[in-house]
């Protein structure tokens, strides 16, 4: 996999069209589908199908803005390669899409109106390894689990998928591909270039899910027994009235 996405890299064109996302970010290694809605986001993915399949993807700071500035977008983003394209008769698109690398942009260029090309630098992680990152690993992978164990609707097979991925880094953006996390959220995990690092912030948004869980549990069993109570009684005085 390293081998092949060095050669990727090598074949990638200096400046990539840009989509910006609005309450989204896009991990590498995830594929993830796009609906493309605005004039800017539409132009940039049809140059991406002429050119090299490949886009960046970038989260803006605020969802409200329907044209934003670079001022409005983060620096660090992902590159991706554009599995499909469907045309919607409406004008818009939906595309899949295949995050890759992590990048950092380097400079912003509308020269391609009304889209912004960037151009960037790829972001290489360490690859850790040993007995802490595997007990960090473990202990996230088993927060994950409990959460889906108290409710949260977490697929099976993504359960199944968090348990045999091996490379800490991957491990965290996963878990926080699949956690209702806000945009900066989920920002602050693909800015964090060290994978302990990472596994510690997705720990800590584990922790928060885990204890929100709990609560609503011990709401609905409240509300559960309060209702069962009311029935009872309701039961009971009709039986009485039965009896007179």
């Amino acid at each position: 996999m390293a081998d092949n996405k060095k050669v990727r890299a090598t074949v990638l064109p200096q400046e990539l069209p840009l989509i910006p996302l609005r309450n989204l970010v896009v991990f590498p290694h995830l594929v993830v589908p796009l609906f493309v809605g605005r004039a800017m986001s539409i132009s940039a993915l049809e140059s991406s199908m002429k050119e090299s399949h490949a886009i960046a993807l970038v989260a803006q700071k605020g969802a409200e803005q329907e044209n934003p500035k670079p001022k409005d977008l983060y620096k660090i983003g992902t590159i991706a390669t554009v599995m499909q394209e469907l045309k919607l008769p409406d004008g818009t698109a939906k595309a899949l899409v295949e995050g890759v690398y992590r990048i950092k942009i380097n400079n912003f260029s509308n020269k391609a109106d009304p889209y912004y090309s960037i151009s960037y630098e790829i972001l290489e992680e360490p690859d850790l390894t040993g007995i802490e990152i595997e007990a960090l690993m473990r202990q996230i992978v088993g927060q994950f689990e409990k959460c889906a164990s108290l409710g949260k609707p977490i697929p099976q097979e993504a359960l199944l998928a968090a348990m045999n991925i091996e490379h800490a880094g991957r491990l965290a953006d996963y878990i926080a591909f699949h956690l209702n996390l806000k945009t900066e959220e989920k920002q602050a995990v693909l800015e964090a270039m060290k994978p302990d690092e990472r596994l510690k912030i997705i720990g800590t948004y584990l922790e928060r899910e885990l204890k929100i869980l709990e609560i609503g549990q011990k709401i609905q069993s409240r509300v559960k027994n309060q209702m069962d109570h009311t029935q009872r009684e309701y039961l009971l005085r009709e039986q009485l009235k039965a009896i007179q």
